[in-house]
């Protein structure tokens, strides 16, 4: 039947059969049921025509996607176009064959003899297994009959010393990174550490970096200086101005000593920054059961009936004195309480007076200057009358003075009703003849 249609049947093992035909008119007419799967086949190389070189069968699994070749034994490659040159096994001596492989005649393989033999195939014994010298990496050789040691030299293992030992697989570095050399090894450090191992960390307070008595604080690859007053920076080199701004309390002056301050303080305080008080009722200084009145750098005593003084020390006797020195004394002590009030009293009237005598005067001198043409003194009297040898113009008037004349006149009462204060005094005066 398969002929029939033009078709093969193979046998894929696993109880599974494939049905290969070009017809595409294909009717399976079996009663069984199939379930077709169309795959890529890679079994012919690029201007071959024969599948697998015709060394082996193109095949394929339920679980592969792909047809490839399955090849013949002594044949391997994807097109098993590659003959196995140990398929002879031409090693002796139980020598290990290694096939060379892309070799299509499969005459290319290699030997790997046991201790004691040599050559290609090895076919030769040695008398002294270390005449071969199988001990690689400058390895020392020791036979032992057909047998033989090596010893190897540091950094290398193995049965002939071909195995280069990493020594940085144990991280033999703290704080470093780790290079691998024939041998031994090298530690590249990481900044601040140091030593064989980088275990080592270097103090950086060693070299005494900081300035003006700062305290050093070690650190990895650094470290920080703790400053003391007056100073600051990296390395506490700057200077800082400890009177900037002013400590020193009650307007004190302040004096910079570098790493401190002092304050000079004004008399009645005291304390290291001027915070201070001082009461000077402390001492008591009032005798006699004087009540004492602290105030800034003094007091006062405010004394009993009987006693004066400024601490109340004199008693006092008033028949000895006048009375306004027993009323002076009695009130010597309290005066003292208003000398600063009397003081302030006598500024301010001062200051008052001196303003109002300015303002005056810039008031006349602005009237003057933009008024010209209005003249605010009074002038003379000016107009002609007689009076006895004299005329009105070299007589005064009351509000303008002039220059006198010899002679003698009889006063008469004034007559204040008259609104005309500039008129002569002669009106009012009689001459009388001496």
């Amino acid at each position: 039947m398969a002929e029939q249609y033009g078709g093969v049947f193979s046998y894929c093992g696993m109880g599974v059969w494939t049905f290969q035909t070009s017809d595409p008119l294909f009717q399976c007419d079996f009663g069984l049921r199939l379930n077709v799967t169309v795959k890529t086949q890679n079994c012919v190389k690029t201007g071959d025509s024969t599948a697998c070189s015709g060394q082996g069968q193109c095949v394929t699994y339920r679980t592969q996607a792909l047809y490839q070749c399955r090849c013949c034994h002594g044949f391997s490659g994807d097109f098993c176009d590659d003959l196995d040159a140990c398929v002879s096994n031409l090693c002796q001596n139980n020598a290990t064959c290694e096939d060379l492989h892309n070799d299509p005649t499969g005459t290319h393989f290699r030997c790997s003899c046991p201790k004691g033999y040599i050559g290609d195939l090895c076919e030769h014994k040695l008398e002294n297994p270390c005449d071969s010298s199988p001990c690689a990496n400058n390895g020392s050789c020791t036979p032992n009959e057909l047998n033989y040691a090596c010893a190897c030299m540091p950094g290398y293992s193995g049965d002939h010393c071909e195995v280069e030992i990493n020594e940085c697989d144990s991280s033999p570095c703290k704080h470093g990174i780790c290079v691998n050399e024939i041998g031994g090894y090298q530690c590249f450090c990481i900044p601040g550490h140091g030593g064989k191992h980088c275990d080592i960390e270097y103090n950086e307070c060693q070299s005494n970096p900081c300035k003006n008595s700062g305290f050093c604080v070690d650190k990895v690859n650094d470290f920080e200086c703790e400053c003391g007053p007056g100073y600051r920076g990296k390395d506490c080199s700057e200077k800082v101005d400890l009177c900037f701004p002013n400590p020193c309390q009650k307007g004190s002056m302040c004096f910079d000593h570098g790493n401190y301050f002092s304050c000079k303080c004004h008399a009645g305080f005291a304390g290291h920054q001027c915070e201070i008080d001082i009461n000077e009722c402390d001492s008591s200084p009032c005798k006699n059961g004087g009540k004492c009145h602290d105030k800034v750098n003094g007091f006062f005593c405010d004394c009993p009936p009987g006693y004066v003084g400024t601490r109340c020390q004199t008693k006092e006797n008033s028949q000895d004195k006048p009375l306004s020195d027993v009323t002076r004394s009695s009130h010597s002590s309290r005066s003292v309480e208003h000398v600063h009030s009397t003081n302030l009293y006598i500024i301010v009237g001062t200051s008052s007076g001196t303003m109002l005598m300015v303002l005056l005067v810039l008031a006349g001198c602005y009237c003057h200057t933009h008024w010209p043409e209005r003249n605010f003194w009074p002038r003379k009297y000016s107009e002609y009358q007689s009076v006895g040898d004299k005329t009105s113009q070299d007589l005064s008037s009351i509000l303008a003075p002039g220059p006198s004349h010899d002679a003698i006149y009889e006063a008469n009462a004034l007559d204040y009703s008259d609104s005309t204060l500039n008129s002569p005094i002669a009106n009012s005066l009689k001459p009388k003849r001496v």
